[in-house]
């Protein structure tokens, strides 16, 4: 039933020792939708990204709701927590904001219509005021834009992120439906959504090409 207050949904991801690994409060329907607009009865399907920490070690969790962490009320049910794996280790610098890591990529093929999933590794370098982007573009072989995917790092605002913060930022780039069969390539990049300006990579380039 609708509420006179915006709600915000504190999911809590917890080891099975009551440890908290990971918690994020968002806002109803990622905000989109009031809740005071909500109907008696009516049933909505939401999505809340959990940023889990790199080092965090295979595990059972329990996936809570509640108004704090520390004493859940409601419990989601469990889930499995493996370590990321990275099929390409480096270190990439974006500025002062970002240190990229690793890439995980598969090596296709991949379909017209169809989605790449690259996920991306990151390390928050220091303390940002900003909240930046990361863009997973697809370029043809002339460089032109044929799709892309743009978002904060693993769903988070970078302002929120302490410097040596490490966070895995999954990506699934839609492809267009008449897109020609051929050769692309990936370009990544950091950038502050409210200029546009792109951080630079120490060779002065402004995105890292795979």
């Amino acid at each position: 039933r609708g509420a006179a207050t915006h709600f915000e949904w504190p999911v809590c991801l917890l080891a099975s020792g009551g440890t908290l690994i990971a918690e994020r409060r968002a806002p109803f329907f990622s905000g989109e939708y009031p809740s005071a607009a909500a109907l008696g009865d009516e049933r909505i399907a939401d999505v809340v990204w959990l940023s889990l920490p790199l080092k965090q070690e295979s595990a059972s969790a329990e996936v809570w709701l509640g108004d704090d962490c520390r004493a859940p009320q409601q419990k989601l049910g469990t889930l499995q927590i493996a370590p990321p794996t990275p099929d390409v280790s480096g270190d990439w610098q974006f500025g002062q904001t970002l240190r990229l890591t690793g890439v995980s990529l598969d090596s296709g093929p991949y379909w017209a219509g169809g989605e790449i999933p690259v996920t991306l590794y990151w390390q928050a370098i220091s303390r940002m005021t900003a909240n930046y982007s990361v863009f997973v573009h697809v370029l043809d072989k002339n460089g032109a834009l044929v799709a892309q995917d743009d978002a904060w790092p693993g769903g988070t605002p970078t302002s929120q992120l302490q410097p040596g913060a490490s966070l895995a930022d999954p990506h699934f780039v839609k492809l267009p439906p008449d897109m020609p069969e051929g050769e692309y390539h990936l370009s990544i990049g950091v950038y502050d959504p409210t200029t546009s300006v792109r951080e630079k990579l120490p060779d002065g380039s402004d995105a890292l090409m795979i």
